[in-house]
């Protein structure tokens, strides 16, 4: 067997490249209330669709 010099060789672990911020788009107060009552409204419309079905289900009328 062959006598080679052993060479220790500097290991530097690769951190993955970080991308920089540029932009954070924040929103204002009347955006977030748009969204807020765009919310609001769908489910409200979703309990009334549930409310039909329950009703077409043999349930109680939803004006009853």
């Amino acid at each position: 067997m062959w006598n080679l010099p052993v060479v220790a060789a500097p290991v530097t672990p690769k951190a993955p490249a970080v991308k920089p911020v540029v932009n954070i788009k924040s929103i204002t107060a009347t955006e977030y209330t748009d969204h807020m009552q765009l919310s609001v409204a769908q489910l409200e419309t979703v309990t009334l669709m549930l409310q039909v079905l329950e009703q077409t289900d043999g349930g109680p009328v939803p004006t009853e």
